[in-house]
């Protein structure tokens, strides 16, 4: 009995040694293809009940990215998809002319760990924060 408690003792030892560590994490754009990744600054108005912000859903697509934008001012407006521009950690996308916005607005921004910046045209930035869950952080 003392040597099977023993050969186990050992055996355990020499799985614990052997094992490699956990290899240092890359932080790469996107964990896995496909997965798409949600970057939100919307919030609900308590007493109003008015909803503002934006929130971009980046998609990986077989011929290229896209995204699919939602701006609220009061209400959310329609989601718009459009093709994105991806380079390295830098994105740009055209939102179109809708029944809100009388003229294309052309969208530039910029991807890090806490979220996404956004410059809207000439006229605003909007900071996105990462949601939990759309990345493997």
């Amino acid at each position: 009995m003392k040597k099977i408690i023993r050969v186990l003792a050992v055996g355990v030892v020499l799985c614990a040694t052997a094992a490699p560590g956990a290899p240092a994490r890359k932080h790469r754009h996107f964990t896995a293809w496909g997965v798409p990744e949600i970057f939100s600054n919307l919030s609900l108005d308590g007493p109003t009940g008015d909803v503002g912000g934006i929130e971009v859903v980046l998609v990986p697509a077989y011929n290229g990215w896209w995204a699919t934008v939602v701006e609220a001012s009061g209400i959310a407006y329609d989601p718009v998809l459009v093709p994105v521009t991806l380079s390295g950690d830098k994105i740009e996308f055209t939102l179109p002319a809708t029944e809100h916005y009388s003229e294309p607005t052309k969208v530039v921004g910029k991807i890090s760990r806490a979220g996404l910046t956004l410059q809207m045209g000439n006229e605003r930035k909007e900071f996105l924060f990462r949601q939990l869950g759309s990345k493997g952080y």
